[in-house]
């Protein structure tokens, strides 16, 4: 059963659909987890959507006879997992997650999966003829031989009434919401907008950041179908699943008669009011977060001198290429190395060696006591690196890293800025992930890092939009993981792990 293991959509882990807002198409009585204010089915008729054409088509799934247990080396594999979820689809079978038994499956607090189901008990194929689109299911995978897909479907019924969830209630188990999917947004960045069948909204940014904490209102439901309609999205095809299931096409999807996915390239034109008021629905989403930098320590810098004045540092990765080329002529001429380049061989002295940080994974920086050491040449200001693993050339300058740690004004004006719509990693400036890579707050900003207190400081909209290049650099690498922030120097201290985060009002 290819909804337990089976392909994920980029950037869609689509909710799940209980509501009766088409219980009047279906005889399916009200959900008890409904809002009873809430009756989206009456701007779903304003979208023109019409139901999937046909049943079941038993011609898309592979009927396994007398599926078995896989063995392994002499044993049974026994591995099951049950699901409480609904059918969105069925040419082909598609069901999308409300519930599962199994923790390991679960996502962070988003919406569950949605996926196809390709390998089917073939003593199911009656039960599979009677599903209909938003039919409430409970069905169980299994681990066996004997189908295209080793996760065959060997259980399934429909519920009728109010399910028994494994969970008490929607999030304890990773599912957010148990109303489901009524319209996803997707966008070329991988930021999602989903509305939920009961009004709420889910948004993830690029990072997977997760709001789910506001309501769409019931005018920009309303706008938002009248918008479906005029752009005759009930017309326009479909794509299939077996077509761009890892696309990172941006698209709309529409769950009211039945699930339609269109990708906006296609229709561009006529889906723009339909995107306009799905950034105002994301801007909903976001109404009552707001921005906070902060960083992880911040340490006093221990200034050095680079003692020596023949190989400045400003030009100790040209000097090191030299010195490389150098010893490819002198061995092809059977010679030692002569000059400066020598210098880049010579062994230099413990006493220096021992007070400069090592090279090592960002996740270990931290341990090193030498791990606020900069040198300084004239004016400049250098983090320079030992490798103690370089070849045979240990302790000498060809195991230096030499990185100059530049303004974040100069880092960002390297890099063309992004463009509308194209991922914020695409055009990263400020290298998160090198521990050689340091750079110089920028002054006169406005927010000063030794003002910033222990639990962050939060930025205002008009001070992110004001240099929303180095916020937006900032808000893309944070994600709470010791080493891939950015490394900061403002006056004497380094600043560890500086980002910038969304957090809604009230949070810790």
């Amino acid at each position: 059963m290819a909804f337990l293991y089976g392909q994920r959509w980029l950037g869609l882990r689509a909710g799940v659909l209980i509501t009766a807002i088409f219980a009047c198409l279906h005889g399916q009585a009200q959900s008890p987890t409904e809002s009873a204010s809430w009756t989206p089915h009456a701007a779903c008729a304003l979208s023109g959507q019409a139901p999937e054409q046909g049943a079941f088509d038993p011609n898309q799934v592979e009927f396994a006879s007398n599926p078995r247990p896989v063995e392994f080396e002499g044993r049974t594999v026994s591995l099951k997992r049950s699901v409480i979820a609904r059918v969105v689809g069925l040419r082909p079978l598609v069901l999308e997650v409300l519930d599962t038994d199994d923790e390991r499956l679960q996502p962070p607090r988003g919406p569950c999966e949605r996926e196809r189901v390709y390998s089917v008990d073939s003593r199911l194929r009656e039960v599979l003829g009677t599903l209909r689109f938003q039919d409430l299911v409970r069905a169980t995978s299994s681990f066996a031989e004997g189908g295209f897909n080793n996760m065959v479907l060997t259980e399934l019924e429909k519920i009728q009434g109010a399910p028994v969830y494994f969970h008490p209630q929607a999030g304890s188990g990773g599912c957010s919401n148990r109303t489901g999917m009524l319209v996803q947004y997707y966008k070329r960045s991988g930021e999602t907008v989903i509305i939920n069948n009961d009004g709420s909204i889910y948004f993830r940014d690029e990072q997977w950041r997760m709001y789910d904490k506001q309501r769409i209102e019931p005018m920009d439901l309303t706008n938002l179908m009248h918008a479906l309609g005029d752009a005759g999205f009930n017309t326009f095809p479909s794509q299939k699943w077996e077509v761009g299931d890892h696309s990172v096409q941006p698209y709309v999807a529409l769950a009211c008669a039945r699930f339609q996915k269109v990708l906006i390239p296609d229709h561009e034109q006529a889906l723009k009011p339909v995107e306009q008021i799905m950034e105002k629905v994301k801007a909903k989403a976001l109404s009552d977060t707001y921005y906070r930098l902060l960083y992880k320590e911040k340490g006093q810098i221990k200034f050095l001198d680079w003692p020596f004045p023949q190989i400045p540092l400003g030009q100790f990765d040209a000097l090191k290429e030299k010195a490389r080329e150098a010893d490819r002529q002198a061995k092809g001429e059977n010679r030692p190395v002569q000059g400066d380049p020598a210098m880049f061989h010579q062994q230099l002295p413990p006493t220096f060696l021992v007070t400069l940080p090592v090279y090592s994974a960002p996740m270990t920086r931290d341990q090193d006591p030498n791990r606020d050491v900069y040198l300084r040449d004239g004016q400049k200001l250098y983090r320079v690196i030992k490798n103690p693993a370089y070849g045979g050339d240990v302790g000498t300058m060809y195991a230096l890293t030499v990185r100059e740690a530049v303004s974040a004004e100069e880092a960002l004006a390297r890099v063309q800025e992004p463009r509308d719509g194209e991922p914020a990693s695409s055009n990263l400036a400020l290298n998160s992930s090198s521990f050689s890579v340091s750079y110089l707050w920028p002054s006169g900003r406005g927010v000063e890092l030794r003002q910033v207190p222990a639990k962050g400081q939060a930025i205002t909209e008009e001070e992110y939009s004001r240099h929303k290049r180095l916020y937006g650099d900032l808000l893309f690498t944070e994600n709470g993981v010791p080493g891939l922030g950015v490394t900061m120097i403002e006056g004497g201290f380094v600043y560890y792990d500086v980002r910038l985060t969304r957090v809604e009002r009230g949070a810790p």
